[in-house]
């Protein structure tokens, strides 16, 4: 699956408008069997900004994954999220629960 067009990126209230994809584009894939999910991100960004601290993490450059866990497609139902994103220490990634 690629994410190559201004619509499909939020901007997060950055001054910055889209540039195209050299500064900002990804490819992922999925891939899972009886026990597990396997995800693959390739990332094009022409400005990397991480995370400083996990508060707030998303307002950074992270990746984010929402996973309706009880297959109702309904936002306000329970989901899990998951953020990956790359610290100065090293990657991290968080997990929230509920609505």
């Amino acid at each position: 699956m690629a994410a190559n067009t201004a619509e499909q990126f939020s901007q997060m209230g950055s001054p910055k408008p889209w540039g195209g994809p050299d500064d900002l584009s990804a490819l992922a894939g999925f891939q899972w069997d009886d026990k597990n999910l396997y995800l693959r991100f390739e990332i094009t960004d022409d400005l990397h900004q991480p995370p400083e601290t996990e508060k707030g993490m998303w307002n950074r450059d992270v990746i984010e994954l929402l996973i309706d866990v009880n297959r109702k497609l309904v936002r306000g139902d329970s989901f899990t999220m998951f953020s990956l994103a790359e610290f100065p220490d090293g990657p991290r990634l968080q997990r929230w629960d509920g609505p």
